[in-house]
């Protein structure tokens, strides 16, 4: 296979290049985060030899599953991938830029997976492709400094790896054929909310011009007493004393991985929010009240803090089916045999998980406003319809509106695409928006129903028309207009596509004294 070298300012780099384009694997955009810099904001890297990049490097440490097949990690793990098209005749000028954060719950994933490959979207598209590994878990999203100002290391690491890449990007890319000047940045489910995050953050200025969020939240964020609560369970269960910080830099990786499921069993309260909303399993998630992330996102938002970005935000029409492993029709039904006898004493603990003090108005508006019938699936599906909406889809309307407010472009959708196992759900989005449509992730998530090709390909045409101009367009679908107050246009893409008003108003008049 051919090699292709670029002169980057960080250092010459040896990438591969192929009839599709070029790739560059395993950049490292800091310096490994390693001994003294555990749990330290990333530091600058350069070389001066060519650096060979035609590998993947390690995925950050995580416990594995099916779901994210990522091979052998390590906390050496801040590396990034560059995709870049052939070279086309009378394409001399600089391209769009896009750069994936992946999704994971902030406990899984890396940019390597073969799902998020850049090959077809960089070729497609005519764009500048890059993919990227932040930190995870206890590595990146417990904030010890919050038991102790003296401790040496800093807070909200994952996202700080994640500013890091953006800048290697601006000092970088053009290198490679990107414009720094126009950035986009996007991401699915974690890297959605990350991503949520960081456009309120006072660190991101000129870092990036566009967001395309992805099944995110701007809400999925811990206070200082929540993360403290998440640290002292975590030296608990490693038997360190807090005054005794510095200690935690010389465990094992292994075992401060082994100790982190400690805080999955947790929950804290999601956000800041006026009533209960508790956030279970992924306690370890960003942090506000830190210099990256002074104010809530959702409060920051309000107050103008993304009034220079251009936005395209939405959700999957059922994101909290995959969660359930429901599948919806005449009847409904689901693969987790716990749920299959649901009754109404079930559903309601269920809705008093999500909801405490205010369980039985939720269940009792829900159940109003859905008809799916009596059995435990049709009651899981109400049930699916309240989390979708909690977790997901009124913290993305409450983004838009606060956009809408400053008179901010902002896009809003919903994707209906319901030929995989659990229909329109989480995580479905994924193979549509990389068109990597082959293999048994996209065979379960997207099926191969007629049209799949076609509809990725114009997702793929949205995101990157928008990336390049900052207005989705595609010449095979009707116009998109902008999400105002007045219209609260939804484009639902799918099958078919159709634009509608007012989407889940009954919902957002629920919801608004909640959030």
């Amino acid at each position: 296979m051919k090699t292709a070298t670029r002169l980057t300012p960080s250092g010459p780099i040896i990438g591969l290049e192929t009839e599709q384009g070029q790739v560059y694997k395993g950049i490292p955009f800091a310096t490994p985060p390693v001994g003294d810099l555990r749990f330290r904001a990333p530091q600058a890297v350069t070389w001066q030899r060519p650096l060979e990049a035609t590998q993947f490097k390690k995925a950050a440490m995580q416990v594995s599953n099916a779901f994210s097949p990522v091979g052998e990690t390590s906390e050496d793990c801040l590396y990034l991938n560059v995709w870049a098209p052939a070279k086309q005749s009378g394409s001399d000028t600089t391209k769009p830029v896009l750069v994936w954060l992946h999704g994971g719950s902030f406990l899984t994933g890396a940019g390597s997976m073969a799902m998020y490959h850049g090959d077809s979207l960089a070729q497609n598209e005519n764009v500048i492709v890059v993919t990227l590994n932040y930190r995870l878990g206890a590595f990146g999203f417990v904030h010890w400094p919050v038991l102790d100002d003296n401790f040496n290391g800093d807070t909200n690491l994952g996202l700080r790896d994640i500013l890091c890449s953006l800048q290697w990007i601006q000092d970088n890319i053009e290198a490679f054929g990107g414009d720094p000047d126009n950035v986009t940045v996007f991401g699915e489910s974690a890297g959605a909310i990350a991503l949520a995050c960081l456009i309120t953050s006072p660190l991101r200025d000129g870092l990036f011009r566009r967001a395309i969020i992805q099944s995110g939240t701007p809400d999925q964020v811990i206070s200082k007493s929540a993360a403290e609560k998440v640290c002292h369970a975590l030296l608990n269960e490693l038997q360190i004393d807090k005054h005794s910080l510095n200690q935690l830099r010389a465990v094992p990786a292994s075992k401060l991985l082994d100790a982190q499921q400690v805080c999955q069993k947790m929950s804290v309260q999601r956000g800041e929010h006026p009533v209960k909303l508790p956030l279970f399993e992924a306690t370890m998630s960003p942090l506000f009240g830190d210099d990256l992330l002074p104010k809530p996102p959702l409060a920051a938002l309000a107050e103008g803090a993304a009034n220079n970005l251009d936005i395209i935000a939405g959700t999957m029409l059922n994101e909290w089916d995959l969660f359930l492993r429901l599948k919806r029709g005449e009847p409904c039904v689901t693969q987790n045999p716990k749920y299959q006898q649901l009754d109404e004493v079930g559903v309601l603990k269920l809705f008093q998980r999500g909801l405490p003090d205010h369980a039985q108005k939720a269940l009792d508006f829900y159940r109003s406003t859905r008809d799916y019938g009596e059995s435990g699936a049709a009651l899981l599906a109400v049930y699916s319809d309240f989390e979708s909406d909690r977790t997901f889809n009124i913290p993305t309307f409450s983004l838009a509106e606060a956009q809408a407010r400053i008179d901010r472009p902002i896009y809003h959708y919903e994707i209906t695409w319901d030929a995989g196992i659990f229909g329109a759900a989480h995580g479905a989005d994924i193979p549509l928006t990389f068109g990597k449509l082959e293999g048994a992730y996209a065979k379960m998530f997207c099926g191969e129903a007629m049209g799949l090709q076609t509809f990725s390909q114009q997702l793929q045409h949205l995101w990157c028309s928008f990336a390049e101009t900052g207005i989705p367009t595609c010449p095979s679908m009707m116009d998109w207009p902008v999400y105002t107050l007045d219209t609260r246009h939804t484009l639902l893409l799918g099958t078919t596509n159709d634009l509608v008003r007012d989407r889940k108003l009954a919902e957002l008049e629920f919801w608004q004294s909640y959030f």
